[in-house]
């Protein structure tokens, strides 16, 4: 699987390879930026080190980082002074 389509993969729409890729980079080694910002978030927010994860316990992570960070995004998105959160 390419890094793009694993990181596009699950529908979610906050955090696609789209937008890590137009945020500003943090390597120019061609093709590991997308890589090395998605570790850093995990990083930051699991409070683990992403490298020593397997690829299947990265995935788990990756997945639930998206799935929170759309949730707060969705959360914080007041409309007319109430929240727009539909649960």
């Amino acid at each position: 699987m390419g890094i793009h389509k694993f990181f596009d993969s699950g529908g979610n729409e906050v955090l696609s390879s789209q937008i890590l890729s137009i945020s500003k980079p943090i390597t120019k080694k061609a093709g590991k930026d997308i890589l090395r910002k998605a570790n850093g978030l995990i990083r930051f927010h699991f409070k683990i080190d992403p490298d020593q994860l397997t690829d299947e316990q990265f995935s788990e992570r990756w997945q639930e980082l998206k799935f929170a960070l759309d949730f707060e995004s969705r959360r914080f998105n007041l409309k007319d002074g109430k929240n727009t959160l539909n649960l």
